[in-house]
């Protein structure tokens, strides 16, 4: 079994950005350093969905500072209840942000090892 250290963001990091992830993830190996943010919701409704998309896609500009230029996708999964999925789960390492569902942790586990490269 591997053994992954996972760090804590330095505050500053975050500052002058009005709003938050619900999770942020850091996994940093001797040579770099891999972010990504994790959004969980609980809904069902079209809209709301769709400005979590929305939302998602605001902390790629809000956040730029801690993605190195070139850095792995995604940068962001947003996890719903259920009835959502990746469009194409073999090409979740191309993806800004991936939706998936509770029920679908294969593409959850897939998006969190392309994003943190684990």
């Amino acid at each position: 079994t591997e053994h992954v250290a996972f760090k804590w963001l330095d505050p500053g990091e975050l500052r002058g950005v009005g709003r938050r992830p619900d999770l942020i993830l850091v996994h940093e190996g001797p040579s770099s350093r891999h972010v990504m943010f994790v959004e969980v919701k609980k809904t069902a409704d079209g809209s709301y969905i769709s400005d979590s998309v929305y939302k998602a896609l605001g902390y790629i500009s809000d956040f730029r500072d801690l993605w190195a230029v070139g850095s792995t996708n995604p940068k962001i999964a947003v996890l719903f209840p259920e009835g959502i999925a990746p469009r194409d789960p073999s090409a979740i390492d191309s993806q800004e942000v991936v939706l998936s569902s509770a029920f679908d942790r294969t593409s959850l586990a897939s998006a969190l090892r392309s994003g943190l490269s684990l």
